[in-house]
């Protein structure tokens, strides 16, 4: 049961849009995570792990909170709580329902499998047996490469949140350290910003300059920093101080260049240090 897009527009309706283009792209990806932790949690509550049925259906929830444009108010965050509690529940159920249903159809398929077994002759036995060795050999590799993609996935989410993460670290040094950074940054103090809010933010600023990049693998082990210049309500105000390959270099300015603006910081407190902030891009 496959989580429907018109249906997260629901979570979306309510809010405001910052920006479209970011906004469909990061929902897309929203939409798989959560589409694969339902399948997760459906396929535990069937084989009776309760416990991480309920750890999976609750970060399902959690990620639908992100999706864009996220709520501002406690009210609209308390709507949003209840919408994705319910789209996270009806679509877990249905999955299950199509689980137990398809677990009855393989056992009765099973059933009137052993009965024409019994009857057949010694031939026509081994006949069966090896089309059944060569089918169980496709579905195992075809699970093989499921689990695969879905490692590869989580591998890739790891990497971005490690590098979002390295980039604020590095964003902050340099901001303290007065270099690719106007004089006015001299401190490497937060200004009352968590770096949880940051590194949110500066993921969200990064996930959006990449997805103008469809070219980014073709560019890996090369490197890029540039500042950005950004107004208040996260208007792109212009950028400068490039500093790296210069291919690479070429290619994130055309990018840049087609962007606008980036979703408003969610506090002063974060806009005072990401306003003009140099960022660092390494496929």
């Amino acid at each position: 049961m496959k989580l429907s897009k018109w249906k997260l527009m629901a979570l979306i309706i309510p809010a405001a849009w910052t920006s479209i283009s970011y906004a469909y792209d990061w929902n897309d990806d929203v939409t798989q995570r959560v589409q694969t932790l339902i399948e997760n949690a459906a396929n535990k509550y069937v084989q009776g792990d309760y416990d991480s049925y309920n750890s999976d259906t609750e970060t399902a929830i959690n990620l639908l909170l992100t999706v864009e444009p996220q709520p501002q108010s406690p009210e609209q965050i308390d709507a949003r709580k209840i919408l994705a509690a319910q789209l996270v529940d009806e679509t877990v159920k249905k999955e299950i329902i199509s689980l137990e249903q398809s677990l009855e159809e393989n056992q009765a398929k099973a059933d009137a499998e052993y009965q024409k077994m019994q009857s057949m002759s010694k031939e026509e036995k081994e006949q069966a047996a090896a089309e059944a060795a060569k089918e169980k050999a496709l579905a195992a590799k075809e699970a093989a490469e499921k689990k695969a993609a879905a490692a590869a996935m989580k591998a890739n989410a790891a990497r971005e949140k490690a590098e979002a993460t390295s980039d604020v670290d590095e964003m902050l040094g340099e901001l303290g350290s007065g270099k690719s950074a106007p004089k006015t940054h001299t401190s490497t103090s937060s200004g009352g910003a968590s770096m949880e809010e940051i590194s949110a933010y500066t993921a969200q600023v990064s996930g959006m300059i990449r997805s103008k990049l469809p070219a980014w693998d073709t560019y890996k082990g090369k490197q890029c920093s540039v500042v950005i210049h950004t107004g208040t309500d996260g208007t792109l105000l212009g950028t400068d101080s490039y500093n790296g390959d210069n291919d690479f270099c070429n290619y994130l300015k055309e990018g840049l260049n087609s962007i606008d603006g980036f979703p408003k910081a969610p506090s002063q407190s974060v806009y005072s240090i990401i306003k003009d902030a140099p960022f660092n891009f390494r496929p």
